[in-house]
């Protein structure tokens, strides 16, 4: 697992990397209604919406694959992610909690960013606390505590929304499906730090997070500190998730697509996989952008949809591999 960078995923990176490129020349070329114009939109269009929708998707996209990678590591099951594990719903529930009551008392700039991170973290303390309590914590079906507590925390974010406004329903719906339309410069600086320091952090723990992967009881002999080990990966996770969630709503399965896109492949370290996690979801989020425009022009699917669909596809094919072990 620690061994050089496999010669043959050199091809896969290349492919990859292809598939991104024309994704973004694509991107940049087709306008919000799926028309393709062939990049003869006006330098304000191209520099204030098309740039800043595409690299919003890749760096969101980024952000939810390590942090699937991570709570896939942390658990020690491939179907780990954090819309599967309610990470994204708690994340939901935060974001709707500040929209609607604390926004309009509190002037925070990134106050829907904390609040979706501090949403993701609770998810996260329940899962575990629900799991351990009821004898799941090491078990593959421990996933299922993570869907249970993830439908809760949904079904409270839609209370909260049915006594809102009913002229901000329509908005807040679109929002809990997906969306990068209509997002800014704003949003991207607001994402980009975020991933930009989760990758240093994971990165430079590469190592641990190789060790945790074992298991907690044979990274502890091995010389991990665990618990430390433990809650930074936590925290490192919930706070991509949040952001993500709090920049373009809830995109689900990308955190469980990406990673195990890689691992399906390729048995490589952290190391190596956090990277190549981060650019499969940078691929997957624009590619789904991209193709939500083309299959309802004018309309727009929200890719929270679209990403939906193939999750669960791809979830299927996981539990027939027969790989949901509880280890990997």
């Amino acid at each position: 697992m620690n061994g050089p960078f496999p010669r043959k995923a050199v091809v896969a990176v290349v492919a990859g990397g292809g598939v991104l490129v024309l994704t973004i020349v694509a991107s940049l070329m087709t306008d919000a209604s799926g028309r393709w114009d062939g990049g003869g939109a006006s330098p304000q269009i191209l520099q204030q919406l098309r740039i800043p929708r595409l690299i919003l998707g890749i760096v969101v996209g980024g952000q939810l694959a390590i942090a699937g990678l991570l709570l896939q590591t942390l658990f020690r099951n491939p179907l780990a992610e954090p819309y599967i594990l309610g990470v994204s719903s708690g994340a939901s529930l935060g974001n709707v909690l500040w929209t609607l009551f604390l926004a309009p008392l509190i002037p925070w700039r990134f106050g829907m960013e904390i609040s979706g991170a501090l949403g993701a973290l609770l998810a996260v303390l329940i899962v575990i606390r629900a799991g351990r309590a009821i004898g799941l914590g090491d078990s593959p079906s421990f996933i299922l505590v993570g869907v249970a507590v993830g439908a809760g925390l949904h079904a409270l974010a839609a209370l909260f929304l049915v006594q809102a406004d009913p002229n901000r329903i329509r908005d807040a719906l679109v929002w809990l499906m997906g969306s990068l339309a209509y997002k800014s410069w704003l949003t991207v600086w607001a994402c980009l730090p975020v991933l930009a320091a989760a990758l240093a952090i994971s990165m430079f723990y590469s190592r641990g997070l190789d060790l945790l992967g074992l298991g907690e009881e044979s990274a502890h002999d091995l010389g991990l500190d665990v618990p430390r080990m433990r809650m930074l990966t936590i925290g490192v996770a919930v706070v991509l998730a949040g952001s993500a969630t709090a920049a373009v709503g809830v995109v689900g399965f990308v955190g469980l697509m990406a990673p195990n896109l890689i691992r399906l492949h390729f048995s490589i370290s952290h190391r190596w996989m956090i990277p190549l996690s981060a650019i499969a979801g940078g691929t997957l989020v624009p590619m789904a952008d991209l193709l939500s425009r083309y299959l309802a022009p004018g309309r727009e699917i929200p890719i929270g949809i679209l990403t939906s669909i193939a999750g669960s596809a791809f979830f299927l094919i996981i539990l027939r591999s027969g790989r949901v072990t509880g280890r990997h």
